[in-house]
């Protein structure tokens, strides 16, 4: 778990909110104060779960997955509590959405917590992402691609002047991915090249030609998810969490490229002692940076610019 704790005081009334983000991978917690329209955080922290665990093979949750992820909301619950947010909301994404068995998983969550899950579509998770981001003012007025990506899916979303004039979900998320991918430890180059020839594949037949002619040429490249941030910790040699330096980070191209290429070439236990690399994001890295770098070789970005603020400020703002 990583937590970061930025403002514990006691908030005006009525202005403290959480949210509990059940993602495919990881669920994260997010406790702000509103005021003005804006999302102040005062703790965040991540969980992995691994919620999605062989979900894509056999389209149910695990029990042990299951168990996991509701222990993690629990824990998450009473801090949210202990910091005094007096509304709370969680909701759930891609591999709830897909399993034939999410409700084993909203009835867990309401015996254990009381409160109900909301499992939202696609199409609310890419309107919480561009909300979330947009709560940055460097975005306002900005014309961005956003690529949000998951363990499940990905969500790309075209901003212009503060409005979003496309956004679409592709089941491209990393554990989904790498549960389809058999790699060895290292991966060998064949095994890469054809993880890539596969990517590329997909994202020229279903993404590019839905995306490309909302592009242009003063559009800005914006990552927000797991893999973007530790990108973005591993090129700043980061092992905390600290908002300001990621979010005014620009990653050039071929940084990318050398991140995608140097993890590709390291054992599992090597990974795990790369700075800025969560020991236990160590396995589905491989994909996150393999889609990131396709989606930059695809469209012909120069850099990638961070955002740490993703759907969990866009379902806390409109909480």
């Amino acid at each position: 778990m990583e937590l970061s704790t930025a403002n514990p005081a006691v908030p005006v009334s009525g202005s403290r909110r959480a949210v509990i983000d059940v993602g495919t991978n990881s669920v994260k917690l997010l406790v702000a104060d509103v005021q003005n329209g804006m999302a102040l955080p005062v703790a965040e922290a991540s969980h992995q779960t691994r919620l999605g665990e062989g979900l894509f093979r056999l389209h149910l949750l695990q029990p042990q997955a299951i168990a996991r992820t509701v222990d993690a909301v629990v824990d998450f619950v009473q801090q949210s509590r202990s910091l005094g947010a007096e509304a709370l909301r969680i909701y759930a994404t891609s591999a709830a959405r897909e399993a034939a068995n999410r409700n084993e998983l909203s009835d867990a969550l309401k015996a254990a917590t009381g409160l109900a899950l909301e499992i939202i579509s696609a199409e609310m998770e890419a309107e919480w992402a561009f909300l979330g981001v947009l709560s940055h003012p460097d975005f306002a007025g900005q014309d961005f691609l956003l690529l949000d990506l998951g363990g499940g899916s990905a969500q790309f979303i075209v901003g212009a002047a503060g409005h979003a004039r496309f956004q679409a979900s592709y089941p491209l998320g990393c554990v989904r991915w790498l549960e389809k991918t058999h790699l060895s430890d290292p991966p060998t180059p064949q095994e890469k090249e054809d993880c890539g020839h596969r990517l590329r594949t997909f994202m020229a037949a279903a993404v590019q030609p839905a995306i490309q002619p909302h592009l242009s040429p003063a559009l800005q490249w914006v990552g927000i998810g797991g893999t973007a941030t530790i990108l973005g910790r591993m090129e700043l040699g980061m092992t905390g969490f600290e908002r300001e330096k990621l979010e005014n980070l620009r990653l050039p191209a071929e940084a990318l490229r050398q991140w995608r290429d140097r993890l590709w070439a390291m054992p599992l236990a090597r990974r795990r002692q790369v700075p800025g690399l969560p020991p236990n994001r160590a396995d589905v890295i491989l994909m996150g940076t393999a889609i990131f770098a396709e989606v930059m070789e695809l469209f012909h970005f120069k850099e990638l610019r961070l955002s740490t603020r993703g759907p969990r400020f866009g379902a806390l703002l409109t909480l």
